[in-house]
């Protein structure tokens, strides 16, 4: 603003009158200026350059996590256990775990669900379960979660994990990480795409760049598979669907109408009892009708055995997949991403089978060229009307290099507090307020502050630092270093316009 305002408004100002707050800022500065003006050029050089390296420097050694961790009221606990698990053992375990949860001060609601229902969106087994439990708001946030986790922790042999609503509708559409690549491997026949997976795991192995290669595979978990002969089962004059449907309906049950009672609907299920299919001899002595009248055992007209099958079939439209995730380490995410498709493409897949990388790089890019540009184009817009203004090339860059240093305090206020350089940090390091942020820093540890208190203290702190460098600083290196000024008066007028300015 002082740059423009020297640009747009009339050589010949008017009367300038301060404020009390700024006549003492304005002898303090001229005070300092004056110290300090005939001191060696390394005085203002070796701090400028210690304060920029710092500036820049925090932000990659602390954690670059871009969404903080929300406490939200509403916990979401998804377990799970060994894909063998039956659904019994699931519902006895998930109550155990409500009946805990019920327990502990400050939770209000609890509620469970194991599986999936038939229309649901999740992609899990039945040995999958989700946990829903609601913390009172007027219970001591920190406290009753240690003791949800103290909870969830005592049941070994679970695959547990403890978050929040939102965290879970995040997780769920996030992009994928900078450091990683996914190569998608498409077909139908799972075994086919497993030897394919691992094939093209070793194809990339040794491409420079990738840290890690992991095949994300689903669980396994042992499965009945009866697989029909034709010959003998035409034999007896027994069609193959019949023999499914009578294996189908001994093992899963099979839907035979509905029972309608006080406005609900019931499905009437026929299934076998526990007793005919509790081992494969059972399975194998299942009776199935012939045409005749006459009954033959299931082993006379099919194989029947325990074959290794996955739990969960992923797919994206009609097509089966599986995932190889790439760690990436030492060298460009494009370079590798280019050097992956080269060799996805060089390579054979059987047909119908072929693969994609996902989380290219150029879609990356995409994003980024468009901030990276308008970031650039405002910093030379800043820096050619400060040189225009000053007439002096260097003053403009110093002006220019003294931006990082200016919010130097937001990023030591949220190192200092040990919060997360997250979205609410990094937005407040580009605002200019600060009474109204001040509510916000001081309840930043309060539920639903968890971008607003980062933001505020962020702010506050960047603040201070450039309110210390425009009144200080800049005024000194303009001193130390501006000899190429036309004349001294062009000093006076810069000092005696920093305060008033600001």
């Amino acid at each position: 603003m002082p740059a423009l305002c020297l640009l747009i408004l009339p050589e010949e100002p008017h009367e300038i009158r301060l404020c009390p707050l700024a006549a003492v800022l304005q002898g303090s500065t001229r005070k300092i200026a004056e110290s300090f003006s005939a001191a060696s050029r390394k005085v203002y050089v070796i701090p400028g350059v210690a304060l920029l390296a710092l500036a820049v420097g925090i932000p990659f050694v602390h954690s670059d996590q871009l969404v903080p961790e929300f406490r939200e009221r509403d916990l979401l606990i998804q377990w799970s256990a060994r894909p063998s698990t039956s659904q019994l053992a699931m519902s006895r375990i998930a109550g155990e775990l409500v009946r805990e949860l019920d327990d502990i001060p400050g939770i209000t609601n609890v509620g469970v669900h194991v599986g999936r229902a038939v229309t649901s969106d999740l992609i899990v087994g039945i040995n999958a379960s989700q946990v829903w439990a609601r913390v009172d708001p007027q219970a001591d946030y920190d406290a009753t979660l240690a003791a949800v986790e103290s909870a969830i922790e005592s049941y070994p042999g679970l695959d547990v994990d403890l978050t929040t609503y939102s965290e879970e509708r995040i997780a769920a559409v996030r992009a994928e990480e900078e450091d990683k690549l996914v190569i998608r491997i498409y077909g139908q026949d799972t075994e086919v795409l497993a030897r394919e997976a691992q094939k093209v795991k070793d194809v990339l192995g040794n491409i420079e760049g990738i840290a890690e290669l992991e095949i994300k595979g689903t669980s396994i978990e042992p499965t009945v598979e009866i697989q029909v002969d034709l010959e003998r089962a035409q034999q007896y004059g027994i069609k193959p669907g019949d023999v499914r449907r009578a294996a189908a309906t001994l093992l899963s049950g099979l839907e035979v109408g509905s029972l309608f009672e006080e406005k609900k609907v019931f499905d009437v299920v026929v299934w076998g009892t526990p007793d005919t299919r509790s081992s494969l001899s059972d399975v194998e002595n299942l009776l199935i009708e012939t045409p005749s009248g006459q009954y033959v055992r299931l082993e006379q007209v099919a194989e029947v055995g325990i074959k290794p099958h996955p739990t969960v079939i992923r797919r994206e439209g009609v097509a089966r997949y599986v995932d190889v995730e790439v760690d990436i380490f030492g060298r460009g995410r494009s370079a590798v991403a280019n050097e992956i498709q080269a060799r996805l493409e060089a390579y054979s897949f059987p047909l119908e089978y072929h693969a994609e990388v996902l989380g290219d790089e150029r879609f990356f890019a995409a994003g980024k060229r468009p901030v990276l540009a308008a970031t650039l184009t405002a910093l030379i817009g800043i820096f050619l009307v400060t040189q225009a203004t000053l007439r002096s090339w260097r003053l403009a860059t110093l002006l220019v290099l003294s931006l990082p240093v200016s919010v130097l305090g937001g990023i030591l206020v949220v190192v200092l507090a040990g919060a997360e350089f997250s979205l609410g940090s990094l937005l407040g390091l580009l605002l200019v307020t600060a009474a109204a942020l001040l509510p916000f820093a001081l309840l930043h540890d309060s539920a639903g502050m968890e971008i607003a208190g980062p933001l505020a203290g962020a702010a506050l702190g960047g603040l201070v630092t450039t309110l210390v460098m425009t009144l200080f600083v800049l005024p000194l290196l303009y001193l130390g270093f501006g000899t190429e000024a036309r004349c001294e008066e062009d000093f006076e007028n810069l000092l005696e316009a920093v305060p008033s300015g600001s």
